[in-house]
Parts: structure tokens; sequence; C-alpha cells
């Protein structure tokens, strides 16, 4: 792919291939209102699991990473207590395992990430070209004929991939992956 081929790796290798910089920005973005948000800006938040949604201007989605789906009731009450404090009081379960919420402002954000992580819950590379959620057995644990339960093996490989503070590795441009990391030919 040439660099630049497309809007997003064009962003990212602004960025020094790294999209999830622009959690650095997230302050500055809050302040200055969504009406104001550029159309890399938009995009680059998905790295962090925060989706803009035009249908509801001002409101956001969040993205909630479950690795193997599993969840305790701790984690669900705080999801539900998120939800309804700052968000619309919907809470989706995806196809992918993960969990979404939605309504929400950007001036949210912090404290939406503080409660998930208080329940060792996260947002990050839930969206856009990354590994995504990893998916497996919702019963694993629980089946009478399990085999064995590969959701550890999940977990782990979730902690490598994405671990709790994201990988820069796996969000490279393009041009950094096609050329060894750096983006130079």
């Amino acid at each position: 792919m040439r660099p630049g081929s497309n809007a997003i790796e064009g962003y990212k290798s602004g960025r020094d291939g790294n999209a999830l910089t622009i959690r650095e920005e997230l302050p500055g973005i809050i302040a200055r209102g969504h009406e104001s948000m550029s159309a890399e800006e938009k995009d680059l938040l998905k790295w962090l699991g925060v989706f803009f949604r035009k249908p509801t201007p001002g409101r956001f989605m969040m993205r909630i990473l479950m690795p193997n789906g599993m969840t305790n009731m701790r984690q669900f009450r705080a999801i539900a207590d998120l939800s309804r404090r700052l968000g619309n009081c919907v809470v989706d379960i995806t196809r992918r395992q993960q969990i979404q919420l939605r309504g929400f402002t950007l001036a949210s954000i912090p404290e939406m990430w503080d409660g998930l992580r208080g329940v060792d819950l996260r947002s990050l590379q839930t969206g856009m070209d990354n590994v995504r959620n990893i998916c497996g057995c919702p019963l694993a644990g629980l089946a009478l004929n399990e085999l064995f339960d590969a959701s550890p093996i999940v977990r782990e490989l979730d902690r490598l991939i994405v671990g709790s503070e994201g990988n820069r590795e796996f969000c490279k441009s393009a041009a950094q992956v096609q050329h060894g990391g750096d983006g130079v030919p």
C-alpha cells in the first residue's frame, strides 16, 4: 500500500504511525467540544474505543474490550452504572463479544475510563485496523463436555496484543509495516 493512499493511513503516518497518540490530545478536544472535531480526530478516537455518532451529535459510543466475551458481576454493575449515569442507559452486546455504551459526551470519557479501569476493563484498540476482541466459547469453564478451557490463553493473548495501555506495534501505518517499522523504503 502506498503511504497516504487513504485518509486513515495518512493520519497514522502523520503521527509516527501511532494512532494511540490521540489519547494525549483528548483534553484539548474535550475543551474545544465535539463541534470542532476534525475528521482525523473522529477517526483516530476509534483506536481508543470512542466512536463519533452522526445520528446523535454530541453523543458518542464506547466499545469495551471483553476477551473471550467474559465478564463478572462487578464489571457488569460498573458498566450499568456508567451507562445510567453518563450515557443513555443503552448497552449493546456485539457479535464480537464486546459491550458498547452509548449516549455519553466527550467530557465524560475520562470518568468512564476510570470506572472501567477500576474493574479491569478498557476500551483501547476496539475499532479500526486493530486486532479486535479475541472471541471464545461463551461457556468456557462451564460446559460439561469441554475438553479444556481456553479462556486463560485468550486473556494472555489479549495482554500481549493490547495490554493495559494499548500496543503501538498493532497501530502502525501500512507504510511502517511494509518497510520494517520506520515508514522509509
